[in-house]
């Protein structure tokens, strides 16, 4: 009977020393990954002080350069056309508007006033062959047309078959131009606002 009793509790013994094993490995487990956490942590930590070193140092770069795209923005829009009405046929009755821009109203004539030469089939026999003889003229006036009616994609292609006969039609351009800046397509318009300038200071 002891003697079981001592097999016994040489089992127990066993078995705790097995447990307290397990236990050690598994504690000496976590000690290891604690020290991994720990050195995860800092090497975070670090790269978030580098981040904010950095930030820090190019905020005001980037600041500088916002300031100069804002100054450049506005020499642009300087540059876009404002109402004018180039290339006005002899017998048209009004000047050409830029989108959104109200229509004059003709002035009332003269009492009295002495009517011109010629009917309105001569002023028209005029403008198809002034149009005949500067094809470019018909694109860029449909191209106005379907920019007032809101067709701007038509309206874009109508402006660049007028610049293939007339490539420095400064009209046709800037209209081109601003109409892609308006759909967000600034790569395609700042090359045309450039050719713009160029040929406003030649002239």
């Amino acid at each position: 009977m002891p003697y079981e009793k001592l097999k016994l509790l040489e089992a127990k013994i066993a078995e705790a020393t097995q447990l307290m094993e397990r236990l050690r490995r598994e504690k000496e487990g976590l000690a290891t990954r604690s020290a991994e956490l720990q050195e995860e942590l800092a090497r975070r930590q670090a790269e978030l002080e580098q981040v904010r070193q950095e930030s820090a140092e190019f905020l005001p770069q980037l600041d500088d350069l916002l300031t100069r795209l804002e100054g450049l923005t506005e020499e642009v829009e300087e540059e876009q056309p404002a109402g004018r009405a180039p290339h006005v046929e002899a017998s048209s009755a009004a000047p050409r508007r830029q989108p959104g821009e109200a229509e004059a109203t003709p002035a009332p004539p003269l009492l009295g006033a002495v009517e011109p030469w010629g009917t309105e089939g001569d002023a028209e026999e005029e403008g198809a062959s002034r149009r005949a003889r500067e094809p470019h003229l018909e694109h860029y006036d449909r191209g106005v047309q379907l920019e007032r009616e809101g067709r701007y994609e038509e309206a874009i292609a109508a402006y660049r078959k007028a610049l293939t006969t007339a490539p420095e039609f400064v009209d046709a351009l800037e209209h081109l131009a601003f109409l892609l800046e308006k759909l967000n397509r600034e790569e395609e318009a700042s090359p045309l606002w450039a050719k713009v300038l160029a040929l406003k200071k030649t002239k």
